[in-house]
């Protein structure tokens, strides 16, 4: 197994991964290019919500800690050592006096790049020629499914799930680098095991096994349940061992096992931070993200599943080492996509790679053999395995394509009212580190990710009992959605300190108008957006009614009295 890269090789790599990295960035760029003094752009165009929960992370890195607390809810929870990832880019934002937005975006490209750099090198491992590295390569890197065409045909076999092209972030290389660090820094870290352990597998040196041991045990408190990917590689690897030699080695099977041993204090303490202590019992509860029905994975695979097939048959016929890893790693995945799990789809991640490198192994010892055999045709081998990798990623050029496009046409989405950030970043200065604000879901996601400050309501995962606290927010700024005994009860108990009233909060005539409510003293006003502190609970009300009523309306001091 000769994995040398040459120098020219490493060459083509770092331009070809630049043109990666730029392309997965044009929704970014372009969404800054349409910023305006009146519209400030969020930093992102795919997946804001989550964007918001990595920020927020990033915010308590900023101020130093190492844990994890809920920002998106206002029921008290311990802080666990997860996120950290995030924590992580939050300290070295601090250290560096770097914007958390400037250094998330930094992060995502230091750890794609390294990914990019990963698969080529596993890429190595399987094939000699250079052209079937690239070529793997490529499709690791840029594959996608059939989207694109169920699209544009107007066909989904559900009308309620799209396609998983454009939503499951996990399961493609190119999709994954353009959104999260986190998902490239899990990547990278199961690539390590990969290729780690096939080494040891080859050399039996015990070096090998501990580095993969390291970078088992440094994903777990980045995204736990990834571990088992990087664990089902190394079992692959024992099979295709086995293949090749003929027989199981102790030695193999015990390595094994210490790679899971290594792991299970970690997994058994993340386990244990999410079974105790109710907040984050209810937060792991509804934490579900189960596998869309199996004919749109068999969609999303697109023509590498095909090729991958072929090229699993051929791994397996041929004893190849890391094509038999492969294979073994795709069914492996997909077996567990479909698992009695809550994160069932997570464990589709990086499924591009193996299924990149099992197609590269059809089109080199499959496809370029066959054409060979017809003379005519042997100088068109190169060109046709191009095509290939074209007819492959469409849905990743629409994606960057498409999103650049959805960007620079300022969606409200995307964008906030300057105003409305100003009045944000003026609560982050002014308001106390454990201060909570009550807000519709669209303000309260701009919070915790700009000012590290806790939310009533703002993700439908960080937010516990999200729907009923969202209905309840609605009926509070909607005029005939509550009373007014219930608006003060509403406060006393929702946890927060501070109420703000914006367009998300009062943009239509029939809303409610907070400022008349006097246990609520208004401490901040521009342009329509109002920021309020509670500063009377509803305890107090009932013995001085008085207080809070203005205008003297003696109808709601009747309703106390009943």
């Amino acid at each position: 197994m000769n994995s040398r890269v040459s120098p020219a090789e490493w060459r083509w790599l770092a331009v070809v991964s630049l043109l990666i990295m730029a392309l997965s960035s044009l929704p970014v760029v372009a969404g800054f290019a349409a910023q305006t003094p009146e519209m400030i752009f969020n930093g992102v165009v795919l997946d804001r919500q989550d964007f918001a929960v990595h920020l927020a992370s990033m915010q308590q890195g900023l101020r130093g800690e190492w844990e994890y607390s809920l920002l998106f809810t206002t029921e008290p929870s311990n802080a666990k050592p997860v996120k950290l990832a995030y924590i992580t880019l939050g300290h070295i934002a601090y250290w560096l006096h770097l914007d958390l937005v400037l250094t998330y975006h930094i992060g995502r490209w230091v750890l794609g790049l390294g990914v990019l750099a990963m698969i080529y090198r596993l890429m190595a491992m399987t094939f000699e020629p250079i052209l079937l590295r690239r070529i793997g390569y490529l499709l690791a890197a840029t594959a996608s499914g059939l989207g694109w065409i169920m699209l544009v045909i107007d066909w989904l076999p559900d009308p309620q799930i799209w396609p998983v092209d454009f939503w499951l972030i996990d399961m493609y290389t190119f999709f994954s680098l353009a959104t999260f660090p986190h998902f490239a820094a899990v990547a990278l870290l199961i690539l390590t095991m990969a290729i780690s352990y096939l080494n040891f597998i080859e050399t039996g040196k015990v070096g090998y096994w501990v580095l993969t041991a390291i970078a088992g045990v440094l994903i777990i408190p980045i995204q736990p349940f990834s571990v088992a990917i990087g664990d089902l590689i190394a079992g692959g690897a024992v099979i295709a061992s086995w293949r090749k030699q003929g027989k199981v080695r102790l030695v193999e099977l015990m390595a094994l096992t210490g790679l899971i041993a290594a792991q299970a204090p970690l997994l058994w303490l993340n386990a244990r931070a999410f079974t105790t202590g109710t907040t984050w019992q209810n937060f792991a509860a509804q934490h579900i993200m189960l596998s869309p029905p199996p004919i749109y994975y068999l969609l999303g695979i697109g023509i590498l599943g095909p090729l991958a097939a072929w090229g699993g048959c051929i791994a397996w016929r041929r004893r190849n080492l890391v094509g038999v890893t492969a294979l073994c790693w795709t069914i492996g995945a997909l077996i567990l996509c479909y698992a009695p799990l809550r994160f069932q789809r997570r464990f589709s991640a990086d499924l591009t790679i193996p299924l990149g490198l099992l197609a590269a192994l059809a089109l080199g010892l499959g496809f370029l053999p066959w054409l060979y055999k017809h003379r005519q045709w042997k100088r068109w081998g190169p060109l046709l395995m191009l095509l290939v990798v074209v007819a492959a990623s469409p849905s990743s050029l629409y994606l960057s394509a498409g999103s650049a496009l959805y960007a620079s046409k300022q969606p409200v989405p995307l964008f906030d009212p300057a105003p409305l950030v100003r009045a944000v970043d003026w609560l982050g200065e002014h308001a106390g580190p454990d201060d909570a604000l009550l807000a519709s879901t669209r303000s309260g996601l701009l919070v915790p990710p700009r000012t590290g400050l806790r939310t009533y309501v703002g993700h439908p995962i960080e937010t516990l009992d999200y729907t009923q606290k969202d209905e309840q927010v609605k009926a509070f700024f909607r005029k005939d959605g509550m009373t007014m005994v219930e608006r003060m009860r509403f406060l006393s108990e929702c946890g927060c300190n501070w109420v703000i009233f914006g367009p998300y909060e009062g943009g239509e005539d029939e809303a409610f108008d907070p400022g008349s409510l006097s246990i609520l003293q208004l401490e901040y006003q521009e342009q329509g957006i109002r920021l309020y502190r509670i500063i009377q609970k509803v305890g107090a009300v009932y013995s001085q009614p008085s207080f809070y009523m203005r205008d003297a309306d003696l109808r709601w001091e009747k309703e106390l009295e009943l």
